[in-house]
């Protein structure tokens, strides 16, 4: 989708005349790419290919890419982190990422919140058993326990921190 000339009007009180005036501004562009049934890296290339037809046509143009559909069975709406992609362009144009997606694993778990399904579970218990699931899922192989690495990430409420203590605790042995 490209965008229409920008115009201002501009009114001459003193003749009373009137005219307008285009102004110039970046183009801007609007890409979609659907993500169902496609893996992260798939997404990621037809996004760059799209892109990449916009790149030269004008001068650092506007990009806003937006992401469609409905994640693939495995993959979250978090997997198709592109925000790379749009500092990969960053010289040549304006690339915005947002997601207008589907991601019926996380709409199962907030439904199973609202619904109370797991009352007798705290909030802790459930989070490292999300976080089990997704370790399964990639093939975790590590020889730090899952729970106690759940732990290290979940007991700071500072992010570098929690990270810090997370890598800490896996690379402890490899010293």
């Amino acid at each position: 989708m490209k965008q229409k000339a920008k115009v201002s009007f501009l009114f001459d009180t003193k003749n009373s005349e009137y005219r307008f005036i285009e102004i110039n501004s970046r183009k801007f562009y609007v890409v979609r790419v659907d993500v169902t049934g496609k893996n992260p890296s798939l997404v990621l290339k037809e996004a760059e290919e799209k892109i990449s037809a916009f790149i030269g046509k004008d001068d650092k143009p506007i990009i806003r890419l937006i992401l469609t559909g409905e994640a693939g069975k495995g993959f979250k709406e978090s997997d198709f982190e592109l925000f790379a992609l749009a500092k990969k362009f960053e010289e040549k144009a304006i690339v915005e990422v947002s997601k207008d997606m589907k991601d019926k694993e996380a709409e199962s778990e907030i439904e199973a919140l609202r619904n109370k399904a797991i009352e007798n579970i705290s909030i802790k218990d459930f989070g490292t058993s999300v976080f089990l699931k997704e370790l399964e899922s990639k093939g975790y192989k590590l020889d730090v326990s899952p729970t106690d690495l759940f732990e290290a990430l979940s007991s700071e409420k500072n992010k570098e921190k929690a990270i810090s203590k997370a890598l800490s605790l896996l690379f402890k042995n490899a010293l």
